[in-house]
């Protein structure tokens, strides 16, 4: 009874309301936290190799720039280019606009951004697509949203999304163009959410800034880097200070507990999405009814134990109990994560940890209805002492 009423607790404080302004300290400080980014924080991160089938390019500063960096790197085969922005309405330039839909019709390995928006009206979601994209013809995109808002670590992504219809995500697209194969397997799991197995920051591929873009391809450097590879072209800084735009938290964030600036551009996002379904390298995400279930399995064995000290003594050392207390969740947190580490399955530690700070205090509440039942109804309860034999 005294874990029904711990869970009960737990679960009645996941409705609490988490949308007011006053609460998105608590939303960077405490749930931006999560313990499974202390692996991604590991050393092993750092001397990982690169990925050479994705190529990040800096993307252009116009639509006129963005059409010749498209054709530059058609020049080298590429198995496909992912244009990481999204084109909704015409542009200032019409001349810039010809120049972009006509070098873009040549090629069909081309993926392009689109974007998934609230309609003001229905309140149902919509995708928004680029201006060039017509009821005759719809050149290939995917969704480039993440999940959350700005104080969100960006953990999960939905590879794919009903949007009227059913709608890809950007890598989806991407990935479906590359290795169908592998596109399949994504398919088949049937996963309205994916856990981001990240690989590493812009370190992890080869990256090129626009500058570099037109240095490398007079030297004749390109075609080794971008023949028959994955090229996002996408917006991102190289060299600190980074630019907010299109800037997000990830779990590689070197500041691990309340985040204080972004460090992950969206296209890097992208590429690691890539990297994880193209090496195979999945991660499962338990459900919370599975956390609950070993929330209950916890606290039921330790409120056993603190029962059977009150069995022994009535008033026993409630010091002894938080450390005890201090000590288990150190432990769990251990345990799960070397579960993740060793079997790649992420279980959500929320509710268990919730409810291994809420036992103690709840013992108490348990002791006052265990005695009003003795009462009422005869029910056995060590706290009732005088009827212990």
């Amino acid at each position: 009874m005294a874990t029904i009423l711990t869970i009960i607790v737990t679960y009645g404080v996941s409705f609490i309301p988490l949308k007011f302004e006053f609460s998105k300290a608590i939303r960077q400080e405490f749930l931006g936290f999560d313990i499974y980014d202390l692996y991604y924080s590991g050393k092993h991160l750092k001397n990982s190799q690169r990925d050479t089938n994705i190529v990040l390019i800096e993307i252009g500063p116009d639509r006129q720039a963005i059409a010749g960096q498209i054709t530059r790197i058609q020049n080298y085969s590429p198995a496909v280019i992912g244009v990481d922005a999204v084109f909704e309405k015409k542009g200032v330039d019409p001349l810039a606009d010809t120049r972009l839909i006509e070098t873009i019709s040549q090629y069909n390995n081309i993926v392009f951004a689109s974007r998934i928006d609230i309609d003001k009206t229905t309140k149902k979601p919509v995708l928004v697509r680029n201006f060039f994209d017509n009821e005759g013809h719809y050149y290939p995109s995917g969704y480039i949203n993440f999940l959350g808002n700005q104080f969100s670590v960006i953990r999960n992504y939905p590879p794919f999304y009903k949007a009227g219809n059913s709608v890809q995500a950007f890598s989806s697209a991407i990935l479906e163009k590359f290795s169908p194969g592998k596109f399949d397997t994504l398919s088949g799991r049937k996963k309205k959410l994916e856990v981001i197995n990240y690989k590493g920051n812009l370190e992890r591929y080869n990256s090129i800034s626009k500058e570099q873009l037109e240095y490398y391809d007079t030297t004749g450097q390109l075609k080794e880097m971008l023949t028959h590879k994955i090229v996002l072209l996408g917006y991102f800084i190289k060299q600190p200070p980074l630019v907010m735009e299109d800037l997000h938290f990830s779990p590689l964030n070197e500041q691990i507990s309340g985040k204080s600036f972004p460090d992950m551009y969206g296209v890097v996002i992208h590429a690691n999405i890539l990297s994880m379904i193209l090496s195979n390298d999945h991660v499962s995400q338990a459900s919370d009814f599975v956390s609950y279930l070993y929330a209950s399995l916890i606290i039921f064995l330790f409120l056993l134990y603190m029962l059977s000290q009150y069995k022994k003594r009535m008033h026993p050392h409630h010091g002894k109990f938080l450390l005890i207390q201090f000590l288990l969740i150190i432990v769990v947190l251990y345990v799960f994560l070397q579960v993740f580490n060793l079997f790649g399955v992420k279980v959500p530690l929320l509710p268990i940890m919730i409810a291994l700070v809420l036992c103690v205090e709840l013992l108490g509440a348990y002791k006052q209805l265990a005695l009003w039942l003795h009462k009422k109804y005869h029910y056995r309860t060590v706290f009732n002492h005088k009827h212990i034999i």
